[in-house]
């Protein structure tokens, strides 16, 4: 609600082009490089990535359940699906809040503080999901290196 006019047009909304414009909630125009670093998005953009947020943190959820049937099932393929789908919808979630080279300065932040995400998420460090994410690295190192590999 707060995101929109009485006209029911986003802030900063132009009739004329169709576009959003750099305006800020009080209808003032920002000029390039000016402002805070926390309001830079524009009340669509920032609604359209929390949306992104709630899809992946929903992808989360779906993966997260269909690993507890796996498991009871003993399905062990349906398992490592199931934590690869896990992985990757809660690693989508940690480069959305704290991206690794974002084109928008200070898009992260705003994001985060919208969402009311600390630094402390256990979503910041990255150290388990770029493990999982470069696993052929690993492996391959792990082959090379390994005095188990022809065992």
């Amino acid at each position: 609600p707060h995101l929109f006019k009485a006209e029911g047009r986003p802030l900063g909304y132009s009739p004329s082009n169709g576009r959003m414009s750099s305006r800020t909630p009080n209808g003032n125009t920002r000029k390039r490089g000016e402002g805070s670093r926390a309001t830079i998005l524009t009340p669509m953009t920032l609604l359209i990535f929390q949306g992104e947020v709630a899809r992946q943190c929903k992808f989360v959820l779906m993966a997260a359940r269909d690993l507890e049937s796996a498991i009871k099932s003993h399905n062990q393929e349906r398992v490592w699906y199931s934590v690869q789908s896990l992985l990757v919808a809660a690693g989508n979630v940690s480069k959305l809040l704290w991206p690794a080279r974002a084109l928008i300065a200070g898009r992260a932040e705003q994001l985060r503080a919208s969402l009311s995400v600390g630094d402390e998420s256990p979503l910041a460090p990255r150290t388990f999901r770029n493990h999982f994410e470069h696993f052929d690295e690993r492996l391959e190192k792990w082959a090379v290196s390994s005095d188990r590999r022809s065992r």
